[in-house]
């Protein structure tokens, strides 16, 4: 095996150090593609030898830990994934707060209703109601 692939079978598949195993297997699809095995016998063997590593139990564990670490990168991968995660919870709140805001304009006119309501005697709401059903009706 490749002293390379010894050591970081993850740049061997061009892939940042995961424990994602189908982002290891999309990698190796995608060096595949890159190095057939007709058109770059040596090539593929690299990558073989890397998937095959990453493949087997504990092997991809193992790699991840053994990968080095840059630090940077991963800083940038975890600011840019907090930064998706404070869109989607800013969004949500604002989708809650139009809610609320909603539930309580119409709480608001439901009071509003309810005062008016309850300031009409009942036998004035059945004059009315009558009176609105007899001008409603085309026979009269």
């Amino acid at each position: 095996m490749n002293a390379a692939v010894a050591e970081d079978p993850f740049a061997t598949l061009g892939l940042a150090p995961t424990l994602d195993s189908g982002a290891v297997r999309r990698a190796w699809m995608q060096a595949v593609k890159r190095h057939p095995p007709h058109a770059d016998p040596e090539g593929f063997r690299r990558i073989r030898a890397a998937y095959d590593r990453l493949s087997r139990a504990d092997g991809l564990h193992d790699a991840w830990l053994a990968a080095p670490f840059d630090a940077a990168a991963e800083l940038l991968r975890i600011e840019a994934h907090d930064h998706d995660l404070r869109q989607r919870l800013q969004g949500e709140v604002a989708a809650h707060r139009q809610q609320a805001r909603s539930a309580a304009a119409v709480q608001a006119l439901a009071q509003q209703f309810g005062r008016v309501l309850g300031e009409w005697p009942l036998a004035k709401w059945a004059q009315q109601a009558t009176a609105g059903a007899k001008a409603a009706d085309p026979k009269d």
